[in-house]
């Protein structure tokens, strides 16, 4: 497993990459929002509960080697394995 990991402060950018990005997958995740500009909207009322928080935006990237394949239960169950 390969894993990179980014703090922001904005929310679009993020939400772009991941839903133009060709074979990104969101997994996991609370939110009601179906497309970028909707959970961007989430994202600034969250933000908004709590001013003082400089980055707001923290990116985990996951990838398997060239080669490797993870079917979508295995990617699903990463989150709740790395939380534990």
């Amino acid at each position: 497993m390969i894993g990179k990991q980014v703090k922001g402060r904005g929310f679009r950018g993020l939400l772009n990459y991941l839903f133009d990005k060709e074979g990104a997958q969101l997994i996991g995740g609370n939110m009601v929002g179906e497309n970028p500009r909707e959970l961007a909207a989430e994202f600034r009322f969250l933000k908004a509960l709590n001013p003082r928080v400089e980055r707001v935006v923290y990116h985990a990237s996951l990838s398997v080697p060239a080669g490797e394949k993870l079917d979508n239960e295995k990617w699903i169950a990463i989150p709740a394995f790395l939380t534990n």
